[in-house]
């Protein structure tokens, strides 16, 4: 059991780990918008890693009507970011049941994943909306965004339960030793 001093480090290196995952999310997701618009050569009119009106990197292209090629460039930036995310989540799913940080660390990895798959859908599919209704945080945008990570926090829940320290699994991981008289053994 954490103590209060322990459960407000948790709270604070968990609120730290989400802020740098959502600011390395938004550096992949306008990376690969960038990358993709060059591979296809979609002119780019300007990019810039911060725009002091949406308080993200944005990436403006020539619109060149409705072409194959821009709606790729559109799909791919959240698309990529969030399949990354996660595929990382997936593939050290067992990593992510060990501690309750990890376990939290899994549940920010499918939040941020599944909010950048919905803006990379929404921005390929619906791109002029996208772009009308992005400072619109309460608009229908953002919620097609809400309600795709509720939905993937209930499952993440679900399918991976928080996991609980027991004495009888420190006896599977340490068998030959006598930790009945140690401390953290004691506190358990």
């Amino acid at each position: 059991m954490l103590s209060k001093t322990g459960y407000l480090l948790l709270i604070i290196k968990s609120a730290f780990s989400f802020l740098t995952l959502f600011l390395i999310s938004l550096l992949i997701h306008e990376g690969a918008h960038l990358l993709i618009a060059a591979i296809t050569k979609v002119p780019i009119v300007s990019f810039t890693w911060y725009d002091s009106q949406y308080f993200t990197p944005v990436l403006v292209t020539e619109n060149t009507g409705n072409s194959l090629a821009l709606t790729i460039v559109g799909y791919a930036g959240g698309l990529f970011a969030g399949g990354l995310f996660l595929s990382i989540l997936i593939l050290k799913r067992k990593w992510f049941r060990q501690s309750l940080y990890r376990w939290i660390l899994g549940c920010c990895l499918i939040t941020i994943g599944l909010w950048e798959i919905s803006m990379g859908i929404l921005e390929g599919s619906f791109h002029s909306m996208y772009i009308n209704d992005a400072l619109n945080t309460t608009g229908i945008t953002y919620g097609i965004v809400y309600f795709a990570v509720i939905i993937g926090i209930g499952i993440y829940c679900l399918a991976m339960p928080i996991p609980q320290k027991s004495k009888s699994r420190l006896k599977e991981i340490y068998p030959d030793t006598h930790l009945s008289n140690s401390a953290a053994y004691q506190e358990l």
